[in-house]
């Protein structure tokens, strides 16, 4: 953070990591604050861990694996205090093959996943499933946790101010961006800052886990953002698509979809946060 010239404190929160000793960054960095937590509580509750030390105005999320490219934070920081409108900030991510990573968009839409099948977005163009144009600056409706600036203020909106922590890991920035949105505030995507984010860092699981649980998080948010009847009308569809695939793997995640939907059909959302 050389060229970011703002007042600022850093706030490492270790999550029971195995690579190295975190007491060397105490050594390297002695005016960090480093936090050392016995176990890994999961994106969320580490982050609210790390707030809770925060002394600031203002509350940067910002991932390990990430390098800033520009005075990304000096800019994000000057455009958030210009619009107390805003209740979160990110900036533009950038993969170490230059491409831009999709951290503004748009959640699931249904009648954009029908109209794609039956291939209405030649026809409409309400149907074509266009997220976000990576290079413009302006609101938009979620935002990634990778880099995740907002007013300390914003947390009132939270119970006992602190971020939801339903996900372990993955879904809960769509999360906070819903509830900071049903607020009231604006998201806002700044792409004038740059980091550079490596991503998928963190371990995780085989390919077969990892989509079963991106379905899990992905499901338990449908709930939380559009309803059981939507979700159940989303993911009826979606298995449809699957089956329509005619290929081994699409049909045995079609048929996963549809047992899982109509088995938990009315259960209440607190159930799904012990899988």
């Amino acid at each position: 953070m050389d060229n970011t010239v703002s007042n600022y404190e850093i706030i490492i929160v270790d999550n029971a990591s195995s690579e190295c000793d975190p007491s060397r960054f105490k050594d390297l960095f002695p005016f960090i604050k480093l936090i050392i937590n016995p176990q890994n509580y999961g994106f969320s509750k580490g982050n609210n861990i790390g707030i809770n030390e925060a002394s600031g105005d203002h509350i940067l999320l910002l991932n390990s694996d990430t390098v800033l490219i520009n005075n990304a934070i000096d800019l994000a920081y000057k455009k958030i205090l210009s619009d107390k409108t805003i209740g979160a900030l990110s900036v533009q991510l950038v993969s170490t093959d230059g491409s831009l990573q999709q951290c503004s968009h748009y959640w699931s839409d249904l009648g954009r996943l029908i109209g794609c099948s039956f291939r209405l977005h030649h026809i409409f163009k309400y149907f074509k499933n266009i997220q976000p144009d990576l290079k413009k600056e302006g609101y938009c409706q979620y935002l990634w946790g990778t880099f995740f600036l907002l007013p300390k203020s914003v947390l009132k909106i939270f119970e006992n101010e602190r971020l939801p922590e339903t996900f372990f890991m993955y879904g809960e920035d769509t999360e906070w961006s819903h509830y900071i949105r049903t607020a009231g505030y604006n998201l806002y995507y700044f792409p004038d800052a740059k980091i550079l984010h490596y991503g998928a860092a963190s371990p995780g699981h085989n390919k077969a886990d990892k989509w079963v649980h991106g379905f899990h998080n992905e499901y338990l948010l449908h709930l939380i953002i559009k309803g059981r009847l939507y979700t159940l009308i989303y993911y009826s569809f979606l298995a449809f698509l699957y089956f329509s695939g005619f290929k081994k793997e699409s049909f045995r995640r079609g048929r996963f979809i549809l047992f899982y939907v109509y088995k938990n059909a009315f259960k209440p959302q607190s159930y799904f946060l012990k899988a």
